[in-house]
């Protein structure tokens, strides 16, 4: 995993966790859009975070 990758994932938990909202589904819309990753990448990424 790239380190700036894992920042930017984390930023989006982070800010995420103050939202009501699942910020693992953030997490999994981030990775999915923003880095044109599959979906089911996106989502282990997602559950491991």
């Amino acid at each position: 995993m790239n380190p700036l990758f894992a920042v930017i994932l984390g930023l989006v938990q982070g800010v995420s966790e103050w939202l009501p909202v699942s910020s693992k589904t953030q997490v999994l819309f981030a990775s999915s859009f923003l880095f044109s990753l599959p979906l089911a990448v996106a989502y282990a990424f997602g559950l491991f975070m």
